[in-house]
């Protein structure tokens, strides 16, 4: 047979091989594509598509968070506080029936998983304000102590003066411990200056320092603590710091002057403005100016004054309550609620005598206002 001829007898089923390959290897990808076998689409691991917002509530008042994810096949949700895992806690919406003050600022975030992975949202935060109405924030009622601590366990021995910070912590004159007690919106109190029971006029840090019989208390923009104490004004920074503003402890009298040089007679209710000067009822007779450099002025002449307050404009509100007598048969008792310019001339007044009738100013009568 010619060689060519040979060759193309050779060629042509050896082509047919080859397509008939082609075609097999073709129907079973197919096949397999067909049937469901071989590599499975993936599936889409989660997304957080809304995050859980920020919540506020009061105590007692429920409060909730929610997520909302997206993900293939059945996804499973786990809450956590504080980054830990809340037993029980897995539906999508989880609520807190009963916050109380402890678990403000707590965070809470939701990891969400499905069988391709997890992911966590970024959290919300938790603030619990004390609830509505009178209720007991630190203390056990008709008990004196002087323990710190938290709640029903700390003791107060004849709390006088409080003043409140930006930040929701209260302090106060815990006149017969002679310290100073700061109280954290949560409700830990702290001692920040003075030692309970222990009495004295000494300058210092913390426990270094010393009170006698603490009166009121104010506080100013910085955090700076003001306190009225045995005919001083005395100021506490906010590491513990205790320094005596003006007057002279133990001595009684009514002198204008810059610090230690003046005296005051009795001061009891103090304010501070935006400005930092410093206001003070001082019984029995007069409101006086503290300015920042310690510069002591008597700006009115009142009877009886025992709280004050001053607003945003630098006008003052004091309240005056005087029980005495000139002979055994005059009694004076005298109760109003007077608002002076920051320049000491009287705004208004109300109440002139023991009573309780509202009405315009000179018409009302206001029960005794001693503090």
């Amino acid at each position: 047979m010619p060689i060519n001829a040979l060759l193309k007898a050779k060629t042509v089923p050896f082509f047919r091989f080859v397509i008939l390959t082609i075609i097999s290897v073709v129907g079973l990808f197919s096949l397999s594509a067909c049937s469901g076998g071989g590599n499975s689409p993936l599936l889409a691991a989660p997304k957080i598509l809304t995050q859980p917002s920020n919540q506020s509530a009061r105590v007692g008042e429920a409060a909730s968070f929610s997520v909302v994810a997206s993900g293939d096949g059945n996804l499973a949700y786990q809450w956590k506080r504080n980054g830990m895992d809340v037993a029980g806690a897995n539906p999508v919406t989880y609520a807190i029936s009963s916050p109380q003050l402890p678990d403000t600022a707590s965070a809470w975030s939701a990891a969400v998983s499905n069988a391709a992975g997890s992911v966590t949202n970024a959290g919300a935060t938790l603030t619990v304000k004390p609830a509505l109405g009178i209720s007991l924030l630190a203390g056990t009622l008709n008990i004196a102590g002087n323990a710190d601590g938290v709640g029903a366990n700390v003791g107060f021995s004849s709390p006088r003066g409080l003043a409140v910070d930006k930040a929701g912590n209260v302090y106060v004159d815990d006149g017969g411990n002679a310290t100073i007690r700061k109280i954290s919106p949560v409700g830990i109190v702290t001692t920040i200056a003075g030692v309970a029971g222990v009495k004295g006029s000494a300058d210092g840090v913390g426990a270094a320092a010393r009170f006698t019989d603490p009166q009121q208390i104010a506080v100013d923009k910085d955090n700076n603590l003001y306190v009225t104490d045995n005919n001083t004004v005395r100021k506490i920074l906010p590491d513990g710091t205790v320094a005596t503003v003006a007057g002279l402890a133990g001595v009684a009298d009514s002198i204008d002057g810059v610090g230690v040089a003046a005296r005051f007679a009795d001061v009891r209710g103090i304010a501070v403005d935006v400005a930092g000067n410093l206001y003070v009822a001082d019984r029995p007779f007069n409101i006086r100016k503290i300015t920042p450099t310690g510069e002591v002025t008597t700006i009115a002449d009142e009877f009886g004054p025992m709280g004050i307050a001053v607003d945003s404009s630098g006008n003052l509100v004091a309240s005056e309550g005087f029980l005495g007598g000139g002979t055994t048969s005059v009694l004076i008792n005298s109760a109003t609620v007077a608002r002076f310019a920051p320049n000491g001339v009287t705004i208004f007044r109300v109440g002139s005598r023991v009573g309780s009738r509202d009405g315009a100013a000179g018409l009302a009568f206001l029960v005794s206002l001693w503090q």
